[in-house]
């Protein structure tokens, strides 16, 4: 958190240094014409010299605005910006950019055939509803030995290229569903296809799509792509990482949540929701119950969606 912009938003001169690491302000806590409380500027914590109150920067806030503990700290979760959130995010890049795996895509290649020229492959792509456009599009993979043996092999690719994760779904009911090489929790699903790779909505790289619509799975994202809506996946029913709200902040200006309608798809969108709306427009939309995003029809999609995009 920015606790220096915090403090200017409510109203405290921040412009007396007290170190390297401090700033000096007013006392909330008593009287006083000359600053003596000092406050850490990464960690926010305070301490007055003079009063010797001490404490968190939620303390602090609560005294300043006369309002209770928990009170401040709301206001402090409301408050917190996206230029806040880049700034904690800078920091945790720092510590995974060194310990990232990435995947060699000529290896990937040579590794795994394009899916739309195997039959088994094409058959299964066919009967989900995806189209040839779609499998070219996200370099869809078929896999004939291993761990990816009888998968479509889905690649996962960071925003500019990166190789960061690939996934197998089973062709046959008789293997576990999906298999997942490594996490992808960096980047989302369809944003590589959107800004690189120049899908059908690729209009200007310096605006933002005007919306996005989060899905679980591939194959939804893939459905709702193949009938011209902009959709994004985020590969299960995690809560968003402050990477990937970045992402989404920086490239849409709303985000529409479309997870399954069972008992973790309902749960992940409100806790989703919960967490995205403090940074863009966000809502969800509820499905009918037994339908993923990829069952629907084009007219079930419509009625939905209307009002909404």
């Amino acid at each position: 958190m920015n606790y220096i912009a915090q403090l200017n938003r409510i109203g405290i001169d921040t412009s007396i240094s007290g170190g390297e690491n401090d700033i000096l302000i007013l006392c909330p806590f008593h009287d006083e014409t000359t600053a003596s409380c000092e406050v850490h500027k990464t960690k926010g914590i305070f301490h007055c010299f003079t009063c010797k109150e001490k404490g968190n920067f939620t303390k602090l806030t609560a005294q300043i605005l006369g309002v209770s503990y928990n009170e401040a700290k709301r206001r402090l979760l409301d408050d917190e910006t996206v230029e806040d959130l880049l700034s904690e995010l800078e920091n945790v890049e720092l510590e995974t950019s060194k310990t990232q795996k990435y995947f060699s895509i000529k290896s990937f290649h040579e590794k795994y055939m394009p899916a739309w020229d195997n039959k088994i492959a094409k058959k299964y792509l066919i009967g989900r509803g995806v189209s040839k456009d779609s499998a070219t599009l996200f370099d869809l993979r078929y896999g004939k030995f291993g761990v990816m043996d009888h998968r479509i092999v889905i690649p996962i690719y960071t925003v500019d290229g990166k190789l960061i994760n690939y996934v197998g779904r089973a062709v046959d009911s008789r293997k576990p569903k999906t298999r997942k090489v490594q996490s992808n929790r960096e980047t989302i699903h369809g944003l590589f296809e959107l800004l690189v790779k120049k899908d059908k909505w690729y209009v200007d790289p310096t605006k933002k799509f005007p919306y996005a619509i989060l899905v679980e799975g591939s194959f939804d994202m893939f459905s709702l792509r193949d009938r011209g809506y902009i959709s994004i996946s985020n590969e299960g029913t995690t809560v968003l990482t402050p990477q990937q709200l970045v992402l989404i902040r920086r490239y849409f200006e709303k985000l529409i949540i479309m997870f399954d309608p069972d008992k973790a798809g309902i749960k992940a969108r409100n806790l989703v929701s919960q967490k995205v709306k403090k940074y863009l427009p966000c809502v969800y939309v509820k499905l009918p119950i037994g339908k993923d995003p990829d069952e629907l029809s084009d007219e079930e999609l419509k009625h939905i969606l209307q009002g909404v995009i």
